[in-house]
């Protein structure tokens, strides 16, 4: 069990509060598998979206490159729930970050990772520009800035 799985031992670089709905559920009344990409995908996107300097720069093309995700305990109604996010590693031209969905009561329902990798207009991959590095590497192993987290939580 890694750090992810077990609740990991440093605040994450940002959570997302989303919302499940009942049109999410399945036929046996749990979140959907597939809707989990989708909310992960939110809550990256609102990290990039509270970082311009991203947003508007050239890192923002870039592909995924894999995606997985470990189903633990079943979501089985509607509400809400905190997806953590981390970052894992940046290479020379991806990042994977780490994701947890985590329920009332803390329990973890599931866990996943996404790398994406770099992309020039050509879509093959390029280096990460010295920004997007420096605004990541102080994620990867402390996960980086709790004000991100302070963030997401007045937000609510």
């Amino acid at each position: 069990m890694n750090d992810l799985e077990a609740g990991g031992t440093e605040p994450p670089l940002h959570v997302f509060r989303t919302r499940v709905w009942f049109d999410e559920l399945d036929k046996v009344g749990v979140l959907h598998n597939a809707r989990y990409a989708v909310h992960a995908e939110r809550a990256l996107s609102t990290w990039y979206e509270s970082r311009p300097e991203l947003i508007d720069g050239p890192d923002m093309r870039h592909l995924v490159k894999a995606y997985e995700v470990e189903f633990r305990v079943p979501v089985a109604q509607v509400g809400e729930l905190d997806v953590e996010l981390r970052v894992v590693k940046i290479g020379t031209t991806s990042c994977v970050y780490e994701f947890r969905f985590v329920g009332e009561g803390g329990v973890v329902h599931a866990t996943g990772r996404r790398t994406i990798v770099r992309t020039g207009p050509d879509r093959r991959p390029t280096p990460w520009s010295e920004e997007f590095r420096r605004i990541h590497e102080r994620g990867v192993g402390d996960v980086g800035d709790v004000a991100d987290v302070a963030d997401a939580a007045d937000a609510e």
